[in-house]
């Protein structure tokens, strides 16, 4: 074989092949140059999802799924308040009875028993939300929260429905939801925003979260966590310049591999017989540098998120996180942040409770891989500018890409599995 043909020829054919394929492999990676948001926003696993979640909303009219413990003093605790707030939106759009339904649907009545589900109705007038006289809302929820205003309160809370930008209602509704979670007495609390979906499963590998989470504080000797996040979008996940050091050493493995490949190329079958030997070594060098720094930049072009994957399981990630759509926090934290939005009293909720983090007073941050929460939401409850054709929306950039690569029935076998394993054993 002769040497131009592979030292040149050969890896310009492997880069051009590893161009077009990268193309079909990295178009759901939002990091990646290859991103292709003309199908990476395709719901697939949320389809079927939500067509679960439906028909156990459509069910549960006619037979209850609540906690069967009482909610009395000395009572087991429940491991999980969820505190849902939900409004009306502009566009007519209701998101929160898929929501429910997605949380519930496949739980046995063990699972649901540590669940004390908390809807809030954040309105002044609660019968403005449609799903507030439905019997199914009832006869799933274990208490349903509704604003008690009256005269110059009730007054301010109208005047701030008004206000598009949702900054102080926002803060009011979240405290509120909090609050009751605390008088629930439960281990820890979650609080999902109104237009998400959970996969069947979530419960399990959100309990397997925390119990993976207490034993890493535990073996780095820190301080109790702050919360665990259940949904982030791998958008806010690309190259930043606190990691240089670590991108840097991957690319000098990367062009030590290329330039060792040719140096033993030419060790080999290559013989300095003349120097016109000399200098066609030197051109074949230069010719390996070039496809180095090609290498390296198709490394760069295939996304952070791909080339580095976050690990399944729990790890800390006190940076570059986004949103509020699903939210486990340590109920010891909880007082804490109330106070903390009481001082703020205006703001988003996600971006005070990261402010609060940042201050390094309330523990460590995590979040569960893979994501166990899609946002579904097209249109958020502020209301959105209408969309031209082939644009995604802001609310719709929240996604969590990989969600949607969920395989229903294999979820449905892991489910089966972990319910196996915590029943009692004769």
């Amino acid at each position: 074989m002769k040497t131009p043909f592979v030292l040149f020829i050969l890896p310009l054919i492997f880069i051009t092949l590893a161009f077009f394929r990268a193309q079909r492999v990295y178009s759901r990676d939002p990091t990646s140059y290859f991103f292709d948001s003309t199908t990476a926003y395709d719901r697939k696993y949320s389809l079927i999802r939500k067509k679960e979640a439906d028909a156990f909303i459509e069910a549960v009219a006619t037979k209850p799924f609540r906690r069967t413990i009482p909610y009395l003093p000395g009572t087991t605790r429940p491991l999980l308040c969820i505190g849902i707030p939900t409004v009306s939106r502009p566009t007519g759009d209701v998101y929160v009875r898929t929501t429910i339904g997605s949380l519930l649907a496949g739980l046995n009545s063990a699972e649901r028993d540590q669940i004390y589900l908390v809807p809030f109705i954040a309105h002044s007038d609660p019968d403005i939300h449609p799903i507030y006289n439905e019997t199914w809302l009832r006869n799933v929820a274990d208490e349903i929260l509704t604003y008690h205003k009256e005269g110059s309160e009730l007054q301010h809370l109208k005047d701030l429905e008004k206000d598009k930008e949702n900054r102080e209602k926002q803060i009011s509704d979240y405290t509120l939801v909090l609050e009751a979670c605390i008088k629930a007495n439960s281990e820890y609390v979650v609080t999902f925003e109104d237009d998400v979906l959970a996969l069947d499963g979530w419960f399990h590998r959100t309990k397997a979260a925390l119990q993976g989470v207490q034993a890493e504080v535990k073996r780095k000797n820190m301080d109790a966590f702050f919360y665990i996040r259940l949904f982030y979008t791998e958008t806010s996940l690309g190259w930043n310049l606190e990691s240089w050091p670590y991108y840097v050493f991957n690319s000098v493995m990367i062009g030590t591999a290329v330039v060792l490949a040719v140096l033993i190329y030419m060790n080999r079958y290559q013989k300095i017989s003349s120097l016109s030997g000399v200098k066609r070594r030197l051109h074949y060098f230069f010719i390996a540098i070039a496809y180095t720094a090609i290498a390296i930049g198709f490394f760069f072009l295939c996304g952070r998120v791909s080339m580095f994957p976050i690990s399944n399981g729990v790890e800390e990630m006190n940076k570059y996180a986004c949103c509020a759509q699903g939210l486990v926090y340590n109920q010891a934290r909880v007082p804490r942040l109330i106070e903390w939005y009481r001082e703020k009293h205006l703001g988003y909720v996600d971006v005070l409770a990261e402010s609060l983090g940042d201050t390094g007073t309330v523990g460590s941050r995590w979040a569960l891989t893979p994501s166990v929460v899609q946002h579904v939401g097209t249109f958020s409850t502020k209301g959105e500018d209408k969309l031209k054709k082939g644009e995604v929306s802001v609310s719709q950039q929240r996604w969590n890409f990989a969600f949607e690569l969920n395989d229903a029935s294999m979820l449905k076998i892991e489910h089966e599995a972990a319910i196996r394993a915590q029943q009692p054993k004769n």
